[in-house]
């Protein structure tokens, strides 16, 4: 039995002495073309050559998320002051006209009219007595601007002679 052991123990260590024998040499046909021995050896390199031409571009790739609001600006400076207007209406006045004496029934109108310059801004009427339809009430106009204000009226009151009175408010510069 000792034997089997020294000869299996000679048979391993002949077996080892033949696989690093085999190493060995393949390290040393490693070494084998040119090119590989001259990478392994420090050789001064030339300069670099000239870039290539550009690729082609890529796709547009996907939209980045939404960045961060930015802070305020300051405040711009302050305009130059415009000019002075024209003054408005200083000047305001109230105009009047009668319609009538009327009988009960019977229908009239009366213009109150602004003067010179004046612009009507508003109107309306009164009744000295009774009670009255009445059919339109307006301003007056002349070329398109209202000058005075304008009544129409019905006598309904049942009593004759009655008196109606028209306003209007006139406003000037």
């Amino acid at each position: 039995m000792q034997r089997r052991y020294v000869l299996i123990s000679l048979g391993l260590i002949a077996v080892v002495a033949l696989v690093s024998t085999a190493i060995a040499a393949s390290d040393d046909s490693s070494k084998g073309s040119a090119a590989q021995v001259a990478a392994k050896k420090k050789v001064k390199r030339g300069p670099p050559g000239p870039p290539g031409p550009a690729g082609p571009s890529g796709q547009q790739g996907p939209q980045g998320i939404q960045g961060i609001p930015g802070t305020d600006g300051t405040d711009g400076t302050n305009g130059t002051n415009g000019t002075n207007g024209t003054n408005g209406a200083t000047n305001v006045v109230q105009r009047t006209a009668v319609i009538g004496p009327l009988n009960n029934g019977v229908s009239g109108d009366a213009i109150a009219t602004c003067q010179g310059s004046e612009k009507a801004t508003g109107g309306g009427f009164a009744n000295a007595s009774g009670i009255a339809r009445i059919d339109g009430s307006r301003p007056e106009l002349s070329s398109g601007v209202p000058t005075g204000w304008h009544v129409f009226i019905t006598n309904n009151s049942g009593s004759n002679g009655v008196q109606y009175f028209v306003y209007v408010i006139c406003a000037s510069p």
